[in-house]
């Protein structure tokens, strides 16, 4: 059975129930709609995962992301959501 996933990444409201189904890029682009959030997701990311800035950005492009980095990126996401 597939997961149910409720999902709007257009507006504030977003109820994700498993976020294993999202492109990484599209919360990036299409939620964090200010740079200032921006910025902060992405030295979140680095702190916790140990990448680069331009690492970041080449693996964003690509939806490049080992299952352990997705793991740690869907967890502050999650953790973002929730404050």
């Amino acid at each position: 059975m597939q997961s149910e996933s409720k999902t709007n990444f257009w507006t504030d409201q977003i109820y994700l129930i498993d976020f294993s189904i999202m492109v990484i890029s599209d919360y990036y682009y299409q939620v964090l709609l200010t740079d200032a959030e921006r910025t902060s997701f992405r030295t979140v990311v680095m702190d916790r995962t140990g990448m680069s800035y331009s690492t970041f950005y080449a693996k964003l492009a690509k939806d490049n992301f080992k299952p352990a980095e997705r793991e740690v990126i869907n967890t502050i996401i999650k953790e973002c959501q929730n404050a």
